[in-house]
């Protein structure tokens, strides 16, 4: 797939390389590269030493009921956000470069779709976990289910730690970094203590991560775009409202139908 991307986009620009070397383009393009392909080196290593602790610490059969939970509730999620990220968000900001007025006003546009998109899943997650394990895996799948549940959260949260295009339009990819790092710098001693404690343990280690990294990515956007955190908060009030009804919704009738299989 990439071969031929490459092959179409050779082909469709007009741009050819000349051969003359410019050191100063040079060495911003490879830091500037460095960055943000050292910031998706970091994100995939957390995942890799996740794996690597929860597998240690809970055997396979652990590891196998976490990461079904991890892509229920993360997957959708991420798959999501990268796709708005990278094909739309990342372009249309970079036009943007010194309009960071117009810029976090779009910033803004985009949390509040992403959050509104996920809050559904967010809800269902956490008040039908049975009948979305049991009912697309079977049984033996049971033990996911509290797992689920208490992943429901994370996908509201994940939204929140994602801000790849404003960090690439205004040029500060080396904060981009440093929060990738802070990732790695939280979850991997978090994550080898809840490991020895049990898979619970590890899904509230990582809701709390994707926590603070969330609060610390809204500070640094904040900052970079100068919203007010008024702001932030009317974009995210009408989602989180919306998965407070949608989950209040499911679990009055989870209720309802126990009590008439009781009676």
């Amino acid at each position: 797939g990439s071969a031929v991307s490459a092959i179409v986009w050779w082909r469709l620009s007009t741009w050819r390389p000349t051969g003359r070397p410019a050191p100063r383009i040079a060495r911003q393009l490879i830091g500037f590269g460095a960055n943000v392909s050292g910031s998706a080196v970091i994100e995939g290593a957390v995942e890799a030493v996740t794996r690597a602790l929860v597998g240690r610490g809970q055997g396979v059969a652990g590891l196998g009921y976490l990461d079904l939970a991890v892509r229920m509730a993360v997957m959708p999620v991420r798959s999501l956000t990268v796709a708005v990220g990278q094909q739309v968000a990342v372009p249309a900001m970079c036009l943007l470069q010194r309009d960071l007025r117009r810029m976090a006003s779009w910033y803004l546009a985009a949390l509040r779709a992403l959050s509104a998109a996920t809050a559904p899943l967010a809800a269902c997650l956490v008040a039908l976990p049975d009948l979305l394990v049991i009912g697309l895996f079977g049984n033996q799948w049971a033990p996911a289910v509290p797992l689920v549940r208490l992943l429901g959260p994370a996908v509201f949260i994940l939204p929140l730690t994602y801000a790849r295009p404003v960090y690439v339009a205004t040029g500060r990819v080396d904060l981009l970094l440093r929060l990738s790092l802070l990732h790695l710098t939280l979850a991997t001693p978090a994550v080898y203590v809840a490991a020895r404690a049990g898979l619970e343990a590890v899904c509230v280690v990582q809701i709390g991560v994707f926590g603070v990294v969330a609060a610390v990515n809204i500070a640094v956007v904040r900052r970079l775009l100068g919203l007010g955190w008024d702001e932030i908060a009317r974009a995210l009030r009408v989602p989180l409202e919306g998965a407070a009804v949608l989950a209040l919704a499911l679990v009055s009738q989870g209720v309802v139908q126990t009590f008439a299989k009781y009676d």
